[in-house]
């Protein structure tokens, strides 16, 4: 008789956010880690944090600004939804030598996406 361990991979929630940055398009990845109909919470790298800030016509930084971002959310079923909206950025924060926190806030969103974040939100919270 033998015995014989199987290995079940459950897929897990998970979600993305890419931001478009300034007038050349430039496209930034991040993990996300928080999310809410408010808003998200994503890891970024140090090399993209400098793309966050808006550099005004005087050359000053400014606090923060505006982004197009898609949110690429993963169900556990597999599913995934994809949203296109507007967020501020409300705040960025370091977390290691090399990564960093950002919190932004949604302006804008399309049709159906706080459904789809209540809905996301379920999905990554139920424990069956």
């Amino acid at each position: 008789m033998n015995i014989k361990a199987i290995k079940t991979t459950l897929q897990e929630s998970s979600f993305t956010v890419e931001a478009v940055v300034g007038e050349n398009t430039e496209t930034i990845s991040m993990l996300g880690n928080v999310i809410t109909p408010r808003g998200v919470i994503v890891h970024c790298s140090g090399e993209n944090i400098s793309a966050l800030h808006n550099i005004e016509d005087d050359g000053c930084q400014s606090k923060y600004q505006s982004l197009l971002v898609e949110l690429k959310l993963n169900f556990k079923t597999g599913e995934v939804i994809q949203l296109e909206t507007s967020a501020q950025i409300q705040s960025i924060r370091r977390i290691s030598q090399t990564d960093f926190e950002v919190s932004m806030g949604f302006c804008e969103m399309v049709q159906d996406g706080y459904r789809h974040i209540s809905h996301y939100m379920e999905d990554s919270t139920d424990t069956e």
